[in-house]
């Protein structure tokens, strides 16, 4: 369960703050950015929590066995937390989004003295 862990928690985090930076494109770049804020505040803590699950399949009594799994889930919430300030970061610096145009009608064409 510990190589599960290794690999499921980076691809989780990744895709959660991925997830959040398609979900922000509708929204304010005030909204973009709080949902950033919320992922590191809330999310990182349930990271962390679900990190040191995974990580204590089997319970040791060494210091050191239980120290490992103390500084993945450590890891967890600061990679978290720092994905989530870039995403924050770079949702306050993205321009606004722009509707496509669509393509005017012949109809709709404002006709010019030249034509």
């Amino acid at each position: 369960m510990e190589d599960v862990a290794l690999l499921l928690v980076p691809v989780l985090i990744f895709g959660l703050n991925l997830g959040l930076w398609r979900l922000a494109r509708g929204y304010t770049r005030f909204a973009g950015v709080m949902m950033f804020v919320l992922s590191a505040l809330i999310a990182s803590p349930l990271i962390g929590m679900l990190s040191w699950e995974m990580m204590r399949t089997d319970i040791e009594t060494s210091y050191a066995g239980s120290d490992g799994d103390a500084f993945f889930a450590i890891g967890a919430v600061l990679l978290n937390g720092v994905v989530a300030l870039v995403g924050a970061v770079a949702a306050a610096l993205r321009g606004p989004v722009v509707p496509a145009q669509a393509p005017v009608e012949q109809a709709e064409r404002v006709r010019l003295r030249s034509d």
